[in-house]
């Protein structure tokens, strides 16, 4: 006993003094020199590996978590084991881009070896650091088919990565998730099918690697079926060796197949893999190295998951954990614990034969030959100083965000086919968001297609609540809601409130309803009653790509191919999705969907700016869209020169003869589609009181083509302004200081101006019932003085081009006539509704606020006003502002769906409003002489001739301009719409610095040519 105890104490000792001398000859520090002119790979791995200690090999094998969020104290301990340990890499967390770009180049430059430099980047860097735009979670990649995509994302999450020098990104997650409960992998996952997520982790890893980023698997042997979260204790998984092939193991194989260099092992409890319950799958070697390495035949990395997660240390020290993961066959220890005392116990371990030093001699060599292959030999820093953060955002990825998300839109449930709405006017329409304040993506995208009415509340309110908000939404005979304040956790309920469930549910057995919910398709399983919804739409998520995405789907503005990558329950099964194939309105989009860099925009925008810059016009909307996809819509300058009152894209502007192409051509082409307008015919047969005049016999083709011999326009407004002297004045105004006005010889002044007091009035009365300006009004008895003025005027050089907006009273009239009603109520009923173009009207100023109402002009010649939602056009004006060649206020969008309308050919929001056969014959060239089709501007065919749209439109092409400053165009051969609106005449019209600027017409030939640069042919007529 006594010998025993001897020799064991000696043996003790003296493997103490070796142990303690084997640290003392091979300090952590020691420099290492090797050849950096060394071309080859296998003469840089030996000459880095033949001068490494046996703890610097150690050290080569762990990355450490790096920070560039915390305080100096990390920097200060991960430096520690750079100059110490010869860590091989480190793993950055939480932080900013340029923060860990210069940590970045802290450490590579103390580092003696090249450092491996990872990150856990499941959609993108933004997982991680913040300003940075990020991709969609997995599980919205598994609702679409395009794999292509995810290759995509896969190359541009490679691209940023490299520009922060990261090497591995820990991605993709190749987890099935089959258990809705599982509490941290969820929408992490593809989704639940086998072959789903083997398909899209082969396109993120092929789209990462064929792009110098290191791809890495994870968490094998699989994750999906938890519900316990690993990071807090261990998961146990108590499936057959049958289960895991056929399922957990699958999607490994076939990455590894596909050539994925790096894999991840999780910590799970796994007795079909191994027997020993105190051996998760990260330390067990049947796992890493039988099943992996040997079976599977994976040859890359094997990384194990995070070592200080509760899984796997909360029954172990740091230092146990790190030697049994290095024994089970782990080439990288991520996130060690404590690195000093784990490099102690594992040199004991090889000093002892414990771990198998030639095991660990080949993991080293491993290593640095995928840094050598990475190009870390020739590492050079991060430029920190140079747009580092916006070389990160860069446009393309954001276009192609929006195209992953677009294309996972997915609709469950379509009852009676209610998607996409129909019949807008018909529709009264309440949108319920759940969770989200007043300014949202989803509502206001859906106030682009028609008038809504929004409510919000938050899922918590209480049964109270709700219940008076059931008594709101009573009038409504549409409800559509947004459920956005979502969870990705079971345990959260997936952020579905009972109550709140409980009310939506309710709801749609009252009345038409449309769920579409914005997060994990799970929580749609907690809600009541999912039959009477008339329709049922997934999000993924709430952002404002989804949101947009969505209302865009719901009103047809783009299709729904999305299908669900997991089961809800029995009848929303996984792979379920009904398919919506159908554009039937234009949407919002992006210039990289047509290969248009948006850096081209800037010629638009200095083209504007300098037309702002010497007063031309105070600010602008400007759109452009093509196939029905707004790929350019901005707002510019301000509503007055006085620049405090900034333009936005939802106000509307006085369009002037714009009215002609909007209200009064569209009513004339369904009459000419039902038969009843004949442009052949003489205004006459439809006007007889034109009688006896030398108006009788004007065709409608000649005043369409503005070859009827009329006068451009009468003077009508000086004759009622001449009888002031015949009695005492009714009506005076004095302009304010506000907008004085200048006489001929530029020095400002006051006017004052008196009305006939037989024919106005200073407010609303039986008598007075039109009304002209604030505090004007005209008896209605001057609309046919008006016509009889237009009637007795002359009529010279028919069969000539001269402009004249004299004819359009006339078909006002005609229209009035045929449906008995005022024609802004007609083309309200018959267009603007059904059309969705909600901004568009006459006489806005009793509909909408002032403060969205672009001002026109300061009139002092009549009115005496600022004009604000009034007509500029006096004409008009004494029509009480509604008249067939001027009156109508509009924005750029709800243009856009007009003009799309013509481009259709008639058909728009899947309703047909005239026939292909009445617009080809509208929009032609009449005469030869003339480049006018009905109604119609053209280009100018005659090159000798100056062209309102230059020389780049194409003769197809048609459209409109407006004295205020407007312009829409539209081209059928590039599928293209320009729309251009200002207030050129403020604050006087007079002058035309605009036309002589050209400005409208240079900004429709720089879209023109970014478009034909985009195109594979020139196009032609």
């Amino acid at each position: 006993m006594d010998r025993f105890f001897f020799r064991t104490c000696s043996f003790l000792l003296i493997s103490t003094i070796v142990f303690a001398f084997f640290v003392e000859i091979e300090p952590a520090g020691a420099k290492i020199k090797y050849k950096q002119s060394v071309s080859t790979r296998e003469q840089w791995v030996d000459s880095v590996f033949s001068q490494l200690t046996t703890r610097q090999k150690i050290g080569q094998l762990m990355m450490v978590a790096a920070f560039s969020r915390k305080d100096l104290q990390n920097v200060e301990e991960v430096e520690s084991l750079i100059k110490n340990y010869g860590i091989g890499g480190v793993i950055f967390m939480r932080g900013g881009p340029v923060a860990q770009a210069k940590l970045t180049n802290r450490y590579q430059n103390l580092s003696k070896i090249p450092l491996m430099v990872g990150i856990d980047g499941e959609w993108g860097l933004s997982m991680r650091l913040d300003s940075i735009r990020g991709f969609s979670r997995q599980m919205l990649l598994g609702a679409f088919k395009n794999d292509s995509l995810i290759y995509e994302m896969g190359k541009e999450v490679a691209r940023e990565c490299k520009l922060l020098r990261v090497n591995v990104n820990f991605a993709p997650s190749v987890d099935i998730n089959s258990n809705p409960l599982n509490p941290i992998i969820n929408v992490r996952s593809f989704g639940e099918n086998r072959d789903l997520v083997s398909q899209k982790g082969i396109a993120y890893m092929r789209g990462m690697q064929d792009h110098g980023l290191i791809a890495c698997a994870k968490h094998f042997p699989g994750h999906g079926e938890t519900e316990v979260d690993s990071h807090r204790a261990l998961p146990f998984l108590g499936l057959s060796r049958q289960r895991l092939d056929s399922i957990e193991l699958y999607p490994f194989r076939k990455l590894v197949n596909a050539g994925v260099q790096g894999i991840m092992v999780g910590h799970l409890s796994v007795p079909a893999l191994e027997p020993n319950l105190d051996n998760p799958t990260s330390i067990s070697r049947k796992v890493v190295t039988d099943l992996l390495k040997k079976e599977i035949g994976f040859k890359g990395l094997v990384f194990s998951d995070a070592l200080n997660m509760k899984g796997i240390s909360a029954s172990r020290s740091p230092e146990k954990v790190c030697s049994d993961a290095l024994r089970a066959g782990n080439d990288i220890l991520l996130f060690p614990e404590d690195v000093p005392a784990s490099i102690r116990k594992i040199e004991w371990e090889i000093f002892w034969g414990r771990i198998d030093e030639k095991e660990v001699d080949e993991k080293v060599r491993r290593v640095l030959g995928v840094k050598f292959d990475l190009g870390l030999t020739g590492y050079y820093p991060i430029d920190v100083n140079n747009n580092l953060v916006k070389d990160l955002n860069s446009t393309n990825a954001e276009g192609l965000r929006e195209s992953m998300v677009a294309s996972a839109m997915t609709v469950i449930s379509n009852k009676d086919d209610i998607l996409p709405l129909m019949r807008l006017d018909t529709l009264s329409i309440a949108v319920l968001n759940v969770g989200e304040d007043m300014e949202n993506t989803f509502t206001n995208t859906m106030a682009q297609y028609c008038k809504i009415r929004q409510f919000d509340i938050q899922r918590n309110a209480g049964q109270v609540a709700f219940d008076s908000l059931g008594n709101v939404l009573k009038p409504y005979n549409l409800v559509i809601v947004g459920y956005h304040d979502t969870d990705a956790r079971a345990e959260k309920n997936y952020g579905v409130d009972s109550v709140c469930a409980a009310f939506i549910g309710r709801l749609a057995t009252e009345k038409k309803c449309i769920l579409n919910y914005f997060g994990s398709p799970y929580g749609i399983g907690l809600f009541p009653n999912l039959d009477n919804f008339y329709s049922i739409t997934v999000g993924y998520e709430s952002s404002v790509q989804s949101e947009k995405c969505m209302a865009e789907v719901l009103f047809g503005g783009r299709k729904a191919t999305g299908f669900l990558p997991v089961s809800i329950n029995p009848e929303f099964k996984q792979g379920r999705g009904i398919q919506l194939d159908s554009v039937i309105r234009i949407r919002m989009g992006t210039p990289e969907e047509f290969g248009i860099n948006r850096t081209s925009f800037a010629d638009v925008e200095e083209l504007v700016n300098k037309a702002i810059s010497i007063q031309t016009i105070p600010g602008c909307q400007v759109l452009a869209m093509k196939d029905g996809v707004i790929f350019y819509y901005k707002a510019f300058g301000s509503k007055t020169y006085n620049g405090d009152d900034t333009v936005s894209t939802t106000d509307m502007y006085d369009i002037a003869s714009v009215t002609k192409v909007s209200a009064t051509l569209p009513v004339l082409m369904k009459l000419s589609d039902n038969k009843f307008l004949d442009v052949d015919r003489k205004i006459g047969d439809y006007l007889p009181e034109l009688k006896n005049t030398n108006k009788f016999d004007i065709t409608c083709r000649e005043i369409l083509v503005h070859q009827s011999g009329l006068s451009s326009g009468i003077s009508m407004y000086p004759k009622y302004l001449r009888s002031v002297f015949k009695g005492k004045p009714l009506y005076s105004a004095t302009i304010s200081d506000d907008y004085p006005f200048k006489t001929e010889d530029g020095k400002y002044q006051n006017r004052s101006y008196y009305l006939d007091n037989a024919l106005f009035g200073t407010e609303y009365s039986e008598k007075h019932q039109l009304q002209v300006a604030s505090s004007i009004y005209v008896s209605k008895s001057i609309k046919d003085s008006i016509l009889v003025d237009i009637t007795g005027s002359r009529v010279s050089g028919r069969g000539e081009y001269h402009y004249s907006d004299l004819g359009f009273y006339y078909f006002q009239r005609i229209i009035e006539n045929c449906y008995h009603k005022s024609l802004d109520r007609v083309v309200d009923s018959l267009f603007f509704r059904k059309l969705g173009m909600n901004s568009t009207m006459y006489n806005p100023t009793d509909k909408v606020s002032l403060a969205n109402i672009v001002p026109t002009e300061v009139d002092y010649t009549f009115r005496n006003q600022l004009l604000r939602g009034f007509v500029h056009d006096p004409g008009a004006a004494l029509m009480g502002g509604v008249a067939g060649h001027a009156g109508v206020f509009s924005n750029a969008i709800d243009l856009a769906k007009l003009m799309q309308l013509y481009l259709n050919k008639g058909v728009y929001g899947g309703d047909r409003y005239f026939s292909d056969s009445t617009f080809n014959l509208f929009n032609t060239p009449q005469f030869s002489n003339n480049r006018r089709a009905l109604g119609f501007d053209k280009p100018e065919p005659d090159s000798k001739k100056e062209s309102p749209v230059g020389k780049e439109a194409l003769r197809l092409s048609f459209g409109h301009t407006g004295y205020t400053g407007t312009m829409v165009w539209a081209d059928p051969t590039r599928k293209f719409v320009y729309i251009f609106l200002s207030n050129r005449v403020y604050p006087s019209s007079q002058g035309s610095k605009l036309s002589e600027l050209n400005t409208r017409t240079d900004i429709l030939t720089k879209f023109l040519h970014m478009i034909d640069d985009k195109s594979s042919t020139k196009h032609k007529d």
